[in-house]
């Protein structure tokens, strides 16, 4: 997708997270999330909360916590409205 410069929206990113959180791969949600820059699509909250849960559920606490603590560093709120997802 890169190579054909197609645009990438957080709602990808988004669906690429649950994808890895149901086949329990945290690691990979973490991977996708840092490479969002890449193609250009600034992560909002929703992108946060959303891999921030998946740690949580996959009971990766020490990389949850370290999350949250970069979370709170971005200034992103630890929770959104549920509307959201």
């Amino acid at each position: 997708m890169k190579q054909e410069k197609c645009g990438i929206s957080e709602d990808i990113f988004l669906s690429i997270y649950r994808a890895y959180a149901r086949v329990h791969k945290p690691l990979e949600v973490l991977r996708v999330f840092g490479k969002m820059k890449e193609y250009e699509c600034e992560p909002t909250a929703k992108s946060y909360v959303t891999v921030f849960s998946i740690l949580v559920d996959e009971s990766q606490l020490k990389m949850a916590f370290k999350f949250y603590r970069y979370m709170r560093d971005k200034g992103i709120p630890a929770s959104v409205a549920r509307s959201m997802f």
